[in-house]
């Protein structure tokens, strides 16, 4: 465990901690790191999203935007726990870290963010997949699920006590024939349209985000959960009249430029944004 939290070393992290606004943020994300993965505390979600949002110093930007625990993530499992209902959400991944920061951004499961909106408390527990006892990871999601559950979200009875009243009503055998084929074609759309494991939506069309500057479309696509991401000066300007640096010229994903919202592609997809700059001097 302790090559894990030398591995932040490997970031840069040891010139940055020098710099002064930099220091006490830094070694505060450590603190809480270590509680996630030395300790095998649960963090209260807020803590946690505060810990992964922790930006340092970018001496080319000469602005706080580097964010320390990108590189330093791992694959593992977490579970989430709702401490308000004492239900649990357990789930695996390749960067651990990334996927709990986006179930409270609203991209992953439905039902934890809209507790999350509502109020509930939630705190997370973190397992690196290299440092257990397990082979297989999927075995590892196995038996937690079998110690946790499964999380359970009350929706709103009124459809099935409608259900229930039309039944008395006599049209038992029509509701029930609709009622299938609607779970049916809701079930198959969810599968069609719903990314699998190491797979991502896109949120955008291609050409929404030009002339938007390429450190915001960037950020856009680590949101979506997009980890091959580029970006590419165009070295185009010469007054910079009409196209501003920095400015987005083109997006690609996997060489092409025609993508289009809700379209699903690999997280390691590769993303290409190339954006208007001056020529290196």
């Amino acid at each position: 465990m302790g090559k894990f939290l030398s591995d932040m070393i490997g970031l840069g992290v040891e010139a940055l901690i020098e710099y002064p606004s930099s220091k006490k943020k830094t070694l505060k994300a450590k603190e809480e790191l270590e509680k996630l993965v030395v300790n095998n505390e649960e963090l209260d979600i807020e803590k946690f999203i505060e810990m992964y949002d922790t930006r340092v110093h970018n001496f080319d930007s000469k602005q706080d935007d580097i964010k320390i625990l990108k590189k330093a993530d791992f694959e593992g499992v977490y579970i989430i726990h709702n401490c308000t209902k004492n239900i649990f959400l357990v789930r695996k991944s390749k960067k651990v870290l990334r996927k709990v920061d986006r179930h409270f951004r609203g991209f992953e499961n439905e039902d934890v963010y809209e507790d999350y909106e509502k109020g509930d408390i939630f705190k997370v527990r973190i397992i690196k997949f290299e440092d257990s006892d397990y082979n297989n990871i999927d075995k590892l999601v196995q038996d937690m699920k079998k110690k946790y559950g499964t999380y359970i979200y009350n929706k709103d009875t009124t459809s099935r006590e409608y259900e229930n009243k039309e039944e008395k009503n006599g049209g038992i055998r029509v509701i029930l024939i609709y009622f299938i084929i609607m779970v049916a074609s809701c079930i198959f759309l969810y599968w069609y349209s719903t990314p699998k494991y190491g797979e991502v939506k896109v949120t955008i069309n291609a050409k929404d985000y030009i002339g938007v500057k390429y450190e915001e479309v960037e950020e856009k696509f680590e949101n979506m959960g997009f980890t091959n991401i580029k970006c590419i000066p165009k070295e185009d300007l010469i007054t910079g009249w009409i196209n501003k640096e920095g400015e987005t010229d083109k997006i690609t994903i996997n060489n092409s430029d025609q993508f289009k919202k809700d379209e699903i592609f690999s997280e390691d997809a590769e993303v290409i944004i190339t954006y208007h700059s001056f020529k290196s001097k």
